[in-house]
């Protein structure tokens, strides 16, 4: 009876903690594919990370903050995001003539996002990235990314 009572506890401790720290794992499909993990602050901020292979750039990993401006009330079910934000991303490519460069830069992202009654987020987003590029001729403007659109589907939990 008593590990009963220590199981029950553990568990009930389990979903409250899970309950406030409100996650999301899945995928974002889009120029690239990347493997995605939101971690929310509260009612209206989240981090979001993202890495994968973009096709456009090699291997990329994006880091946003991300902020939920509007909340429309456009259906009975599931509840409707607008958001915005910024961040940094890296990543490594190697072009069709064999150059192979760094780059690094500033991300802005902004999108919409339908959550579901039932644990599944979808959501569309545009997320342009701009930085320097280095290879072994210099530094030079890196503006592949500038147009990344996506759909992300994830699952939270």
């Amino acid at each position: 009876m008593k590990k009963f009572i220590w199981l029950s506890l553990l568990c009930i401790c389990a979903t409250a903690i899970s309950v406030a720290q409100p996650r999301a794992v899945g995928l974002r499909l889009g120029t690239s594919t990347e493997a995605s993990y939101q971690h929310s602050f509260g009612e209206s901020n989240y981090l979001q990370a993202d890495a994968g292979f973009s096709y456009i750039s090699g291997i990329q990993a994006v880091a946003t903050y991300n902020w939920i401006v509007a909340r429309p009330d456009w259906t009975d079910y599931g509840t409707w995001e607008w958001f915005v934000g910024g961040g940094a991303g890296v990543g490594i490519s190697s072009t069709f003539s064999n150059d192979t460069y760094f780059y690094l830069g500033l991300v802005g992202n902004g999108g919409l996002a339908f959550n579901f009654d039932f644990p599944l987020q979808v959501s569309v987003d545009i997320r342009p990235m701009i930085g320097p590029k280095i290879n072994d001729n210099g530094v030079s403007l890196n503006y592949n990314g500038l147009f990344e659109t996506a759909l992300s589907v994830r699952y939270k939990f």
